[in-house]
């Protein structure tokens, strides 16, 4: 004889996308001497409520200056930035959901002096938190990029310097402990 038994119970259905939310950053040529604005993009999120994408790059190549999350993007945002790594922090209490690439932070950044031409820095993405708007986390892959150092016209930079004295040589100091220096500003233009 057969036995059988029921018991009482329920099914929960999610929707999520179909494919999981990308977080993306190219690929960069920084000249030396100059500045890059590293712009980090998402797609494919749906009912977003909190983020923390972390932007990790080397230390030895790069320097980042400022970072900006874009406001537009939910109820506003932060960035951390740490040696070696930024943190863009993202709230959106209500969730937002993105359905083509959209921008979500900026970092600027410089080369080292002591980056040789060549040089890379991986810029490699990560999200330490990634939930929607009730705290479940949400799937999301990443699509990493880089900064190469090339080449730049060092000459075309502005220059300062301390002036009129040779190189080398101490400033006159006068006997009240006041120095009076002149300042050359070179290569210089909408000053």
């Amino acid at each position: 004889a057969m036995r059988w038994w029921a018991e009482n119970g329920s099914i929960t259905v999610k929707t999520e996308p179909v494919d999981p939310a990308q977080i993306i950053v190219g690929n960069f040529t920084l000249r030396k001497g100059e500045t890059l604005s590293a712009t980090v993009w998402m797609e494919n999120v749906v009912n977003l409520g909190a983020a923390t994408i972390v932007l990790a790059y080397d230390p030895t190549i790069v320097r980042p200056l400022v970072c900006t999350v874009h406001q537009e993007l939910g109820d506003g945002g932060y960035c951390d930035m740490q040696n070696g790594r930024v943190l863009a922090n993202l709230i959106a209490g209500q969730g937002i959901t993105i359905t083509k690439m959209q921008r979500v932070f900026e970092v600027l950044f410089t080369p080292l002096a002591s980056a040789a031409d060549g040089n890379s820095s991986p810029l490699t993405l990560d999200a330490s938190n990634f939930a929607d708007a009730g705290a479940e986390p949400l799937p999301w892959s990443v699509l990493n990029g880089s900064i190469r150092i090339s080449p730049g016209d060092l000459s075309a930079l502005p220059l300062i310097s301390v002036g009129p004295v040779p190189a080398f040589a101490p400033l006159p100091l006068a006997q009240d402990g006041r120095l009076t220096v002149t300042m050359n500003i070179s290569a210089v233009t909408g000053l």
